[in-house]
């Protein structure tokens, strides 16, 4: 195989790596946003609940000086039993009375109702609690994998890079200088294998006199169309 394509496809496959492990590192913060979701999802049901526990509150408070209003009533009532002159009077007392109590019964119903929604309330409070602590904690963990994923990465980076200067150098500068427009210009995809009269970088078909010459791999070869470096993967080179 000729020297300087033989440097070119090593060049290819280590900016293919260089390319891969920069997109692994670019996606990390995208990936800690995603495990974040599910923390802010449990931010949210926490701060939901508690809205409804506070109402709850304020709803039980409500009952409460509704009790004592109609409790101050009734006192206030009997005071005036003494008021009364006729028989008359005193029934349409003791039919105040009766309806006054059956109102204070009321609102104790209501007001044991609401305690024991608070009750619940409470429960689910705390469960919502844990759930931020749990996400917390996975969050933690995961931001942990995270940096340690990113630092291997940025070393196996480190050392392609270096590996890549020492390549490069062995390259003739105008190879490079067209290695470096077409990495630019195709998606950093400058040497592209050709396999059954087909250039795998744009998908023209080879004439077959020149896939005969780029199956010797012995000087470098252009795509007619793409103009990409083209080079033949032998059988046993593939295995």
């Amino acid at each position: 195989m000729d020297e300087q394509l033989k440097l070119l496809i090593e060049l290819q496959n280590i900016d293919n790596n260089i390319l891969s492990i920069k997109k692994q590192i670019d996606s990390i913060p995208q990936k800690l946003a995603k495990e974040e979701k599910n923390y802010t999802l449990a931010q949210q049901a926490y701060e939901t609940a508690l809205k409804d526990f506070q109402l709850l509150e304020k709803k039980k408070r409500e009952k409460e000086r509704n009790i004592e209003e109609l409790e101050s009533k009734m006192v206030k009532m009997k005071n005036k039993v003494s008021e009364i002159k006729t028989n008359k009077e005193y029934q349409a007392y003791l039919k105040e009375i009766d309806i006054l109590n059956k109102e204070i019964g009321k609102a104790e119903d209501e007001l044991l109702a609401v305690m024991e929604a608070i009750d619940e309330s409470k429960k689910e409070l705390q469960s919502k609690k844990n759930k931020i602590q749990e996400e917390e904690k996975r969050i933690e963990d995961v931001k942990t994998k995270l940096s340690s994923e990113k630092s291997r990465y940025e070393e196996e980076l480190k050392s392609l890079l270096i590996k890549r200067r020492e390549i490069a150098t062995k390259i003739e500068k105008e190879l490079y200088e067209q290695y470096l427009n077409l990495f630019k210009n195709y998606n950093g995809q400058a040497v592209v294998e050709v396999k059954n009269e087909i250039c795998y970088g744009c998908n023209l078909h080879i004439p077959p006199q020149q896939y005969v010459l780029i199956k010797n791999n012995k000087d470098i070869s252009f795509c007619p169309q793409c103009r990409r470096f083209l080079y033949y993967r032998k059988v046993e080179e593939s295995a």
